[in-house]
């Protein structure tokens, strides 16, 4: 099963709750992050990844 997951929106402008973006390709066991912004670690933890 594949699955898509947008961690993080985006914003050009950070604040307080919004970030840069973030999109994870998860297949199978196998998470493949691209498109993210310095807190991509941040957003991993927080959807268990």
């Amino acid at each position: 099963m594949v699955e898509v997951l947008v961690p993080g929106g985006g914003t050009p402008t950070p604040t307080e709750f919004r970030f840069d973006s973030a999109h994870t390709l998860l297949i199978g066991d196998e998470a493949l992050m691209f498109g993210c912004g310095p807190v991509a670690t941040h957003k991993l933890v927080k959807a268990g990844l």
